[in-house]
Order: C-alpha cells, then structure tokens, then sequence
C-alpha cells in the first residue's frame, strides 16, 4: 500500500520498466474487496505488472481529492516508460489485452 488517505505523487511510486496499475480502493466498497483480490493474484502472475494500493479511507481523506477520485473501485494503469495508458474501466481491457484478465469485473 502506497497511501492510507494521505496525498501523494504518482510518479514517486511508479516501476521503470512495468506496467503499474494503481488500484484506488476502500476496506467499506464491496466491489473493492471483489476486485483487489483478482489484481493481487494477476500481479503475482506477471513479474511485469507492478500493483500499487492506495487506501481512499474515506471521502474527507486528502488522497481522495488530490487524486479526484469520486467512484470506487477505480484504477489507473501506466506503462513501462512512464506514461498514462488507461484510467477507470478501460483499465479493465487493457488487463484482459495485456496480462489476461479472464471474466473482468465492471467498474461503479
């Protein structure tokens, strides 16, 4: 886990040479404690894919506007140079193209 509500910079947290998908999550959000599992287990798979938790804790936390994260779960996936591929759902297909994400979760 990368934030426990606290604002952070993306950059400082990202792994040159990985794909780093950030997975905004809460312990409170059902889809949350479905989804987290599934990104855990794929990272494992996959020495390529860097997962970076970070905890919304709640809506009044700084991480949460910093980051203008209003739905949960949400993530955002960069790529090994750096660069932002996808954000919210589209994160979702980019895992299935990308690593094989089987049967991927909708995001709220």
């Amino acid at each position: 886990m990368v934030s426990k509500g606290e604002s952070l910079n993306l950059r400082d947290y990202l792994v040159t040479g990985k794909y780093t998908l950030f997975d905004y999550y809460a312990d409170w959000c059902p889809p949350c404690r479905q989804l987290s599992p599934r990104l855990e287990e794929l990272a494992r798979q996959h020495e390529n894919l860097a997962l970076r938790k970070i905890d919304i804790v709640s809506w009044s936390h700084p991480v949460a506007r910093q980051q203008g994260v209003t739905d949960l779960p949400y993530l955002r996936l960069f790529d090994p140079d750096g660069k932002l591929v996808a954000e919210g759902d589209a994160v979702l297909d980019n895992l299935q193209r990308l690593f094989g994400l089987t049967d991927p979760p909708e995001l709220m």
